[in-house]
């Protein structure tokens, strides 16, 4: 409201300036008038970032000064004013981020401001109009190098957790099939099970490999023969996974050599566990069992989709970018417009219910004072 009022206050000073409205012009009074439209339709505008309505605002008496002067700013859509400003809305829109105005285009466009604010009677605005397309394009260049960071992180984190998963599923399966002394079971299940996540994380997660298979294969012989209490035979095999773990789990050398310097003893003389079923799946509670419906409706969203997250309805909205969706772990990443994760979250339909604090929106060109202005042309969101 405050903003309002000083822009009613200007134009009424440059209608003052001018000799009041008797003696001004029709073409000069519609130039005042529509440059009043235009800076209040941006205040209108709810894509607009609060900080960037702030800092144009304070074009409202410049572009008073040019329109009276050069009303063909307001009719020539290639006029270099109308370009200028057009192209700060549209950069700004894309790449201003409320919570760190300095890392985006904010200063850009605060130099071009200044710019303007300090030459009205000689402005060039090719000079600042080269700035932004320059911070633009370096801009771009570091979002793609960040969006593909962020997502080779969160693919990397993906695989690991299935590896580890596999595995953990593989040593289950062999402690179901005889019962064994503690130190036994805690070799394969911590030793054994980094080493068989690392090998399978490896391998694409194939559980078929050759190195996959020898692996198990050596487990296998390692259980049955302390099963039956064949010493040597244990030893010949611990020896053998020693071989295939250290190869990749080198620093893991101490630990296997003390589980087979005790493995003797606690053959002979440990007790046997018997065999621990395996545990029940946990039952999903109603808020966290997945609409596999949603979730495929989730899959036909395209990669660079934007959305409105706003968790607060006081506050404004966040735009954040569908980065991926992860097919496996039911996640969805999104990104902001410098490529920086801003939220994972865990069940794809959140963003499909009115309930949650997410909004689908869609990219595109939107005409920011189309009442007004037709040619003044915001990108809302980003291609």
């Amino acid at each position: 409201m405050r903003v309002r009022n000083t822009f009613k206050k200007q134009r009424a000073l440059i209608n003052s300036l001018m000799g009041g409205s008797k003696n001004i012009g029709e073409r000069e009074q519609n130039a005042i008038d529509i440059v009043g439209m235009l800076f209040e339709a941006m205040l209108d505008d709810q894509t607009i970032p609060d900080q960037l309505k702030a800092l144009l605002s304070h074009l409202h008496t410049p572009y008073l000064k040019i329109a009276v002067k050069d009303p063909k700013c307001l009719t020539d859509t290639n006029h270099p004013s109308r370009r200028l400003l057009g192209q700060m809305l549209q950069l700004g829109i894309r790449w201003v981020d409320p919570e760190r105005l300095r890392s985006g285009i904010y200063p850009t466009i605060q130099y071009s401001v200044r710019k303007i604010i300090d030459s009205p009677e000689n402005i060039d605005y090719h000079e600042p109009e080269g700035e932004l397309e320059r911070k633009a394009a370096q801009l771009e260049q570091a979002k793609r190098v960040s969006e593909k960071r962020t997502i080779e992180t969160e693919k990397g984190k993906t695989m690991l957790a299935r590896a580890r998963n596999t595995a953990e599923s593989a040593t289950q399966a062999l402690l179901q099939t005889h019962g064994l002394p503690a130190g036994v079971r805690i070799f394969l299940q911590t030793v054994f099970t980094d080493y068989m996540s690392l090998l399978l994380l490896r391998n694409d997660l194939d559980p078929n490999n050759p190195d996959c298979k020898k692996s198990l294969a050596a487990a296998v012989s390692l259980i049955e023969s302390v099963d039956t209490q064949d010493v040597d035979a244990a030893l010949d095999a611990g020896n053998q996974l020693k071989q295939l773990i250290i190869t990749l789990l080198p620093h893991y050398q101490d630990k296997i050599d003390t589980f087979l310097n005790n493995l003797d003893t606690t053959i002979t003389h440990a007790e046997v566990e018997p065999v621990v079923a395996a545990p029940e799946p946990a039952a999903e509670d109603e808020e966290t069992v997945v609409d596999e419906a949603a979730a495929a409706r989730v899959l036909k969203i395209p990669v660079g989709t934007w959305f409105a997250l706003q968790e607060n309805p006081a506050e404004q909205p966040l735009m954040v970018k569908l980065l991926w969706a992860n097919p496996h772990t039911r996640h969805v990443l999104f990104v902001d417009q410098h490529g920086q994760q801003r939220a994972r979250m865990c069940q794809w339909p959140i963003i499909l219910t009115p309930l949650r604090p997410i909004k689908l929106t869609h990219p595109g060109r939107q005409k920011i004072s189309s009442r007004v202005c037709a040619s003044v042309d915001s990108s809302h969101l980003p291609a």
